[in-house]
């Protein structure tokens, strides 16, 4: 074999191993926020591709402002290549009518999963018939009855407020009860200040004002007009609403006991809890502001995208491909996104189960004993029966992190939620900041109700000026 041919085998063998090589290290896909760890459909992709790396972005890189996020993506400083997006920081729109989402449309895996999902959901996926991003959790900020209390102030599912008005009513009536010594050890909302030093005449004020204002916002949005904050049943509503407050601040401070913590036996309204349906659609408030005004949940979504200019578009699709059936939490997403969804289990059902059967085996064997005196055997059967009773109540209600109850209830009433647009309210819009220092003033006494409003319209005004709308 000549000198060439023996060079020309040499070379072709060193640049098979460099393939291997590179083959064998593999690619790294990077996440912006999104899941990368710990999660089903993440490890269905590791193990379809355990040559691909999932690298996160730090915390400490994440951005919470719609124009600095797009910025980092113009400029290419984040080198991601999936990366998500929240409503609660982002505004999605202007990054899919910008062309910085990849076209997602030719996966049918992608396709069907989305065509599964409520259209209320799927529509937000959509941008000029393109599929441009894969819904992953939808959230809902919605404020129910507290049962127990509810029940011991006497009233019933009829007398849940369906409108801000009726709110006010019943606050009022709660405040006129108050004083009659009708209601006692009652607070209308236990987490508006959890001491006596955080609790002053606007603390009401100020955490009723946020929710009127969400509403009002998210009305105007349904209705397809701009807001106008100094609109005149607006401002009346907010000036009935520090009026309550300043008198439930009177009603309630003797709550407070010597070390200052709130010290209260009752609540009449609670939060929902933000990332799943209520399990008693009827103990749910609505705020609109009169009852001609259709009944509106404020809800979120996240969406995962692929950026445009990643250089593994497949990869990255495919990786998303496997989040599909998870969506961001699969404890709680399916059960949410899917319209065909099924109840979803707690992961630590069977475990919790027998821990209560446990505890009783205890019981039982500890009563089985015949050296008990009188007094160890009556703590030990009230044992039993605390522990039979709450096996008996965990059964009926832990079984489950999403019930089919929740999802036929969701079902029926899927065309109430509404993802709220950007707007004074929204973290992550460049009028927040601004907007906290209004409010801040308004709780502070600084501002009253309709100049509070006045400035929240003139913020508004500008904003959207600058903004082109």
């Amino acid at each position: 074999m000549n000198i060439r041919r023996k060079l020309r085998r040499v070379l072709a063998l060193a640049a098979l191993t460099s393939c291997v090589c590179a083959g064998s290290l593999g690619e790294t896909l990077r996440i912006y926020t999104g899941p990368y760890q710990w999660h089903d459909g993440v490890d269905a992709f590791r193990q379809a591709h355990p040559e691909v790396t999932l690298e996160g972005v730090p915390n400490t890189e994440w951005v919470y402002s719609t124009s600095e996020f797009i910025g980092k993506l113009i400029t290419r400083e984040y080198d991601y290549d999936l990366f998500e997006v929240s409503s609660f920081t982002t505004d999605y729109r202007p990054i899919m009518e910008k062309g910085y989402c990849l076209d997602l449309s030719s996966s049918q895996a992608l396709q069907d999963a989305v065509a599964r999902m409520h259209p209320v959901i799927a529509q937000e996926a959509f941008q000029d018939g393109k599929l441009l991003g894969l819904p992953m959790r939808i959230f809902f900020d919605y404020l129910v009855i507290q049962p127990k209390g509810w029940e011991a102030a006497g009233y019933d599912s009829e007398d849940v407020p369906q409108s801000y008005p009726e709110l006010l009513a019943l606050l009022e009536e709660v405040c006129d009860r108050m004083e009659g010594g009708d209601l006692e050890n009652f607070r209308v909302y236990p987490s508006v200040a959890y001491t006596q030093e955080e609790f002053t005449p606007m603390s009401y004020a100020g955490y009723f004002a946020d929710w009127l204002l969400r509403e009002f916002q998210l009305q105007c949005q349904l209705a397809e007009i701009s807001p106008d904050f100094t609109d005149p049943e607006l401002v009346e509503l907010l000036e009935r609403t520090v009026e309550v407050s300043r008198r439930l601040y009177d009603l309630e401070s003797y709550m407070f006991g010597a070390d200052g913590e709130s010290q209260v036996e009752y609540s009449l309204i609670i939060n929902g809890d933000q990332q799943n349906w209520p399990k008693a659609y009827e103990n749910m408030l609505f705020l609109r502001l009169n009852a001609s005004q259709p009944r509106a949940i404020c809800s979120y979504i996240e969406m995962m995208m692929v950026y445009a200019g990643t250089e593994y578009p497949e990869l990255a699709v495919e990786y998303l491909e496997s989040l599909a059936p998870y969506g961001n939490s699969p404890e709680y997403a399916p059960a949410l996104l899917y319209a065909d969804a099924e109840p979803i289990v707690q992961h630590a059902y069977e475990v919790s189960i027998n821990t209560y059967q446990q505890r009783i085996a205890d019981c039982e064997a500890l009563l089985a004993r015949e050296d008990l005196t009188r007094d160890e055997r009556e703590k030990g059967e009230a044992d039993l029966a605390a522990a039979q009773a709450e096996l008996e109540e965990y059964e009926a209600y832990g079984k489950y992190n999403v019930t089919q109850a929740q999802i036929d209830s969701l079902a029926s009433h899927i065309d109430e939620i509404v993802f709220l647009q950007p707007g004074p309210l929204t973290a992550g819009t460049d009028m927040r900041l601004e907007y906290m220092r209004l409010f801040n003033r308004f709780v502070g006494e600084q501002l009253d109700a309709r100049g509070f409003l006045e400035e929240v319209q003139e913020l508004y005004r500008r904003i959207a000026q600058e903004d082109g709308v």
